[in-house]
């Protein structure tokens, strides 16, 4: 409903490509940044990323909203 049929097959094949990355890329990254500053910035490293995850989905409803008024 929010992008169309049209559309919806290729933002599915974009969400899993970055859930892909992400899943492949964020554990060596923070092992090697945990390694040099500690462990101990994992909590405020995930409550950071759940931030900006709660942030970009907000501006995407706003933005298809303001797509459905028109």
């Amino acid at each position: 409903r929010s992008f169309g049929k049209a559309n919806s097959q290729s933002l599915m094949g974009i969400q899993m490509a970055t859930a892909y990355v992400g899943t492949t890329l964020i554990p060596p990254i923070f092992g090697g940044i945990g390694g040099q500053i500690g462990y101990v910035w994992m909590p405020p490293f995930l409550l950071l990323l759940l931030a900006l995850m709660t942030a970009m989905t907000l501006r995407l409803y706003r933005v298809v909203k303001s797509n459905w008024e028109q």
